[in-house]
């Protein structure tokens, strides 16, 4: 029964970037999951990330520090929500940028209930996307072996939602939770995809300065 370790990706430097790569703490935020991914002996591990920089960054760190093999073809069904675009079609707000965290979170998580509510092509797409992407990587496994796919906070949510059989709704909590560099593990059987754990950030308590959110 393979299990796939979906990790997100570290911190990302808020330099205004439309498509932004990760800090010096991203780095370590990312050192700490390899760590932990070597700790639960993770076996012959198919690696892959999303396309972009954040994800594709984080995942190079993992690789390093792990010593998995990165897929050089990044999977941009991976890849996060434009969380501008979404601000833009459904809230007032248009950037994410320079604003209080909590004032953010509340004005993301009604945008995202308004997309969602919705039920656009667009947030079909995604969760779509998303899905096939596993479905695909889950052929690619053999006998014996893992997955490790560095992605975000939106498709993790996705794909928990689908392993709960879970409303739309929960993906707004879910995402809302999110730990940079957090890892969740689905297991994948004959009776299909199961969600074992989520968001895991017990290895980034050693000290506080690692557990971040955006």
């Amino acid at each position: 029964m393979p299990a796939v370790y979906l990790v997100r990706h570290g911190q990302t430097d808020a330099n205004g970037d439309k498509d932004p790569g990760i800090t010096a703490l991203g780095i370590r935020q990312a050192e700490a999951a390899a760590a932990e991914l070597v700790r639960r002996g993770v076996r012959r591990p198919l690696m892959l990330s999303g396309a972009l920089r954040r994800q594709v960054e984080t995942a190079r760190a993992i690789s390093s520090v792990a010593g998995i093999e990165l897929s050089p073809k990044a999977e941009p069904r991976f890849n996060e929500f434009d969380h501008e675009a979404i601000l833009a079609a459904h809230s007032q707000m248009e950037t994410l940028e320079g604003r209080d965290n909590r004032l953010l979170q509340a004005a993301l998580d009604q945008a995202l209930t308004a997309w969602i509510s919705a039920q656009g092509r667009e947030w079909e797409a995604f969760v779509n996307g998303a899905s096939q992407a596993l479905d695909d990587l889950l052929r690619m496994t053999t006998a014996g072996q893992d997955a490790v796919v560095v992605t975000s906070g939106g498709v993790i949510a996705a794909l928990c939602m689908r392993a709960l059989s879970a409303t739309p709704g929960s993906f707004v909590a879910l995402n809302r939770m999110a730990v940079n560099a957090s890892i969740t593990v689905l297991v994948a059987g004959s009776s299909g995809t199961h969600l074992l754990s989520y968001n895991d950030h017990a290895h980034l308590r050693g000290g506080e300065e690692l557990l971040t959110y955006r």
